[in-house]
């Protein structure tokens, strides 16, 4: 997919617009939950928690957000997918482990993503 090869270049530039483009696929989602009205629904058809959530895992996006060399302002840009991930039960202790070396002796102001 398109977001994974942004995830994996070694362009911060790019990384940043896969975490921005992973945040408007949560925020549609969402949306898709959320709304009422049938044109909406349609508007937003293929959206879903459930979906997202293995298109997540299967493409191991929250793996490539953390991972090694991460850059301070990709793992600050990644809170809301780890909250997402938490929110649908789909956070695995091995995420939490990644999130926690990301982390390790950072600045404290990262820590509070």
């Amino acid at each position: 997919s398109f977001i994974v090869k942004l995830l994996k270049s070694p362009f911060l530039e790019k990384k940043i617009k896969a975490v921005n483009e992973l945040k408007d696929f949560i925020d549609r989602a969402d949306a898709n939950i959320e709304t009422k009205s049938q044109s909406e629904k349609g508007r937003l058809r293929g959206f879903n928690h459930e979906k997202l959530k293995d298109w997540f895992l299967t493409n191991q996006l929250v793996e490539y957000v953390l991972g090694t060399n991460i850059h301070l302002e990709i793992l600050k840009r990644s809170g809301m997918v780890l909250r997402f991930m938490a929110r649908i039960n789909a956070l695995k202790k091995e995420h939490l482990d990644m999130l926690w070396k990301a982390t390790e002796g950072k600045h404290l102001s990262l820590i509070h993503i």
